[in-house]
């Protein structure tokens, strides 16, 4: 597409890939292509806008933002690891990057290319009803083989961090010289801090959740609002003193144990509390290089770095990623945890993924114990067509957010009430979100399921909103939600 001197663009999901993702583009094409996202200087903006507009022939890397350049010469847009739900913008103006680039490539006539080792279900269906064009590789990239894996049994390690088979794998893995990596999808230290005597919770004033205690910081912090508290030695229920006590673990429990078992070792913890750090780089060079040993880190570890001397991969806590409301957990956990294998095994040698768990017999570890990608996808179709899901329906939440919950919810009634008077419209709710009082704000939900979803937009856009958005009610509609929280 240079040699046809048109303009390429190319999304990637997290900001933290940019620096290692540009390295391989150099060392691969020989140039350094133009950067788009939050941390660009604004002169460097205004440049690449300019050119955008003019046509220049350029490659550029960036955010899902960089979908509004005004490129006036497209060739082709390249949407990289096109599942990640970082592409969807959630606050202010919602919207989804991935799909208005297909929709940019139409208007421009650019081509389009999504990238995946594990697409989300809507990509695979569209490939299997021919609407999109598929290439699949069937092996890894060069010497790079399949990784194994191996489930730990927790049923008799109850209520511990390290399985006794899994400390006894990771110190021998270690003391062989290879290096590995802890995920652990959990910040912090701890989520519940509770009083031992009354069972009294931290939770956030602002929100309806409980505080996560944050040992580096000696804080409780609320990950919803960013809010945050000191940790003080009265109960402020029953008046017990020192009698708070931790609940579960975080990355930071889990980097004390770790260092406890290997005090000689290089030991660096990735999560996005430490992520955006000046030393980031440095970090990486050092893991790259294979100095740092022990890599423990949350998901977003999982996101396209290629760390080439990685061997081992070790997932904590996977029982606890099936605990939320998501309609797509299913299809999340079976990517996650093929990513996270996918940084094992980046040359010749056969790298491995041990599980703990409490279900060994669990649905999704035998699809990927088996590697049957295919057979999980076709199963995960015929349940989201049974009761009526997306690829097969479409979505579209209607959420209501105001600081008067019995006005809030006498207004979602009445909102149902109008969308109840369209048959083609399936209605679930109105019901409180799952976490129903967020960032001080009460918030409720509805649900639309529909097979005619450029009907169903109609309709929306025929209700006077503002009219309903009384007594300081914001009212906001998501196609194609990802998130249900």
């Amino acid at each position: 597409f240079l040699k046809k001197e048109k303009q390429v663009l190319v999304l990637i999901p997290e900001i933290a890939l940019s620096k290692q993702w540009i390295n391989r583009f150099k060392d691969i094409f020989g140039f350094q292509p133009f950067i788009w996202n939050s941390e660009v200087k604004n002169s460097k903006k205004k440049e690449i806008w300019q050119a955008s507009i003019r046509g220049d022939p350029l490659v550029l890397v960036g955010a899902r933002s960089s979908i509004f350049l005004p490129f006036s010469n497209l060739g082709i847009i390249i949407i990289d690891e096109e599942n990640d739900i970082s592409y969807k913008q959630q606050e202010k103006i919602i919207y989804n990057a991935r799909d208005m680039a297909i929709v940019k490539s139409k208007i421009t006539k650019a081509k389009l290319l999504l990238i995946s080792a594990t697409p989300s279900l809507e990509t695979f269906y569209n490939c299997k009803i021919k609407k999109y064009n598929s290439v699949i590789l069937n092996k890894r990239f060069g010497a790079a083989n399949d990784p194994k894996i191996k489930l730990i049994d927790m049923k008799f390690n109850y209520n511990k961090i390290f399985a006794n088979d899994t400390s006894n794998i990771l110190k021998e893995k270690v003391k062989n010289g290879n290096q590995v990596l802890i995920l652990i999808n959990k910040r912090g230290y701890a989520p519940i801090t509770i009083c031992s005597k009354c069972g009294e919770k931290e939770t956030c004033s602002n929100c309806d959740i409980n505080l996560v205690f944050h040992k580096s910081k000696e804080k409780l912090v609320c990950h919803h609002c960013g809010a945050y508290k000191n940790i003080k030695n009265v109960c402020g229920s029953c008046k017990a003193v020192n009698s708070k006590i931790n609940l579960g673990y975080g990355i930071e429990k889990v980097a004390i144990e770790v260092k406890k078992m290997f005090k000689s070792y290089e030991i660096v913890t990735l999560s996005s509390d430490t992520i955006k750090k000046e030393n980031f780089s440095e970090i990486l060079k050092e893991i790259e290089s294979g100095k740092i040993r022990i890599i423990i880190g949350t998901q977003i570890i999982s996101k396209g770095f290629n760390f080439l001397k990685l061997n081992s991969v070790f997932i904590l806590d996977f029982d606890i990623w099936f605990n939320n409301c998501d309609i797509r957990t299913n299809e999340k956990i079976f990517q996650l945890t093929q990513q996270v294998s996918g940084r094992t095994s980046r040359k010749s040698m056969t790298g491995e993924v041990f599980i703990q768990t409490y279900d060994v017999k669990n649905y999704l570890l035998e699809m990927l114990k088996l590697n049957k990608r295919n057979i999980f996808y076709q199963n995960e179709l015929a349940l989201r067509k049974k009761i009526m899901l997306p690829p097969y329906y479409r979505l579209i939440a209607i959420i209501l957010l105001g600081k008067d919950v019995k006005f809030l919810r006498k207004l979602s009634f009445k909102l149902k009430m109008i969308l109840e008077e369209y048959k083609e419209l399936i209605l679930l709710g109105p019901i409180p979100a799952p976490v129903e009082f967020i960032r001080n704000e009460y918030r409720y939900r509805i649900l639309i399921k529909t097979n005619q979803p450029f009907f169903a937009q109609k309709i929306l856009k025929s209700i006077n909103f503002n009219k309903l958005s009384v007594n300081k009610v914001r009212i906001k509609i998501d196609v194609d939600p990802v998130s249900f929280f």
